[in-house]
């Protein structure tokens, strides 16, 4: 028995690339093979699905109308596939991004659970993209993630809204601030306003981290006075490292751990910028998880609990953070 719902699948990508031929790349499969199953669907259902020329494939009335009902059918046997995975025992997915295994915080969260809940079920940790781990949320490819999202009480500081579908917990908060050597000039200050930072290049990461952060950051520092430029290399651990060796100021997020070893790295001085920004580490899933995902959450939050005791259980968000718009990095 079918359970794939492989003919339906057929008239749909055949519908929508107009070819058999490129239907048949696109699902792996000879093109005799799926024609085959096309002229089967057709005697079953007691119409012609398309019109076939040498030049082109057009659907039928009765293939338009019907087309509809295809396309429902792959979207059930979607779900349906999808459940079944979960019945077999598929490994808890938790999502983080690329960057996150120089996150102290990050690892402690992922690593902590996965020791503590090894013989429950198995847990993987999906590398990806800020923009994939929601998109990967929403089409339950995954069960959780854990990203950064950026906050500001400027509303050009904060970009697109929290994703309405998915439930959004706050377990830390960081302000962005400016590294510098400790020779440089920024560095013999308290904090950073605009008559300290008007006319100084700050070296800022691209948007590696996030199309949202990069371009916070980027409207904050120019709002300040302040020219950006990229380092070599995008991310926020690589910029720093390349601003030790050139000895120029650059953005520090305050969450990322440098390497012991690295002398040049150890002489930069984080300073606290005269802003209203700040990223905070967010925890996504999708409403009603289920009961390994809901351990997760819990995990995540009795981890706030110790680690950021400022942090509301109740309302998901630090106190601080009451009044600032935060959303994720995507």
């Amino acid at each position: 028995m079918d359970i794939s719902a492989k003919p339906y699948r057929i008239l749909v990508a055949v519908a929508d690339l107009g070819s058999f031929s490129r239907a048949a790349d696109a699902l792996h499969i000879s093109q005799p093979a799926l024609s085959a199953q096309m002229r089967e669907l057709e005697r079953q259902l007691g119409f012609d699905l398309f019109h076939r020329t040498t030049r082109r494939v057009t659907l039928t009335r009765e293939g338009r109308v019907f087309l509809d009902y295809a396309r429902r059918m792959v979207m059930e046997a979607e779900w349906m596939l999808r459940a079944a995975r979960k019945i077999r025992g598929r490994p808890l997915m938790i999502g983080v991004p690329h960057h996150s295994y120089l996150m102290p915080d990050r690892v402690a969260l992922t690593d902590g659970f996965a020791a503590s809940h090894a013989a429950d079920r198995p847990v993987r940790i999906m590398t990806r993209h800020p923009r994939q781990l929601i998109a990967e949320l929403r089409e339950d490819m995954l069960d959780a993630a854990l990203m950064l999202g950026v906050s500001g009480h400027d509303g050009h500081l904060a970009f697109d809204q929290r994703p309405a579908d998915l439930d959004m917990l706050h377990l830390a908060r960081r302000p962005v601030a400016i590294a510098a050597p400790e020779g440089d000039e920024l560095a013999r200050h308290a904090r950073l306003t605009a008559a300290e930072l008007t006319g100084r290049t700050i070296l800022i990461f691209t948007r590696t981290h996030g199309v949202g952060v990069s371009e916070a950051v980027t409207r904050g520092l120019a709002a300040l006075g302040a020219e950006v430029r990229h380092a070599p290399e995008g991310d926020a651990m690589s910029v720093r490292r390349h601003a030790a060796r050139i000895g120029a100021p650059c953005v520090d997020l305050g969450w990322f751990q440098q390497p012991a070893a690295d002398a040049a790295m150890a002489t930069m001085r984080s300073v606290p910028v005269d802003w209203l920004l700040a990223t905070d580490l967010l925890l996504l899933h999708r409403p009603d998880p289920d009961p390994d995902t809901a351990r997760f959450v819990d995990h995540c939050l009795d981890w706030r609990d110790h680690q950021h005791p400022a942090a509301s259980r109740t309302d998901g968000a630090c106190p601080a953070a009451r009044g600032m718009q935060t959303q994720p990095i995507i």
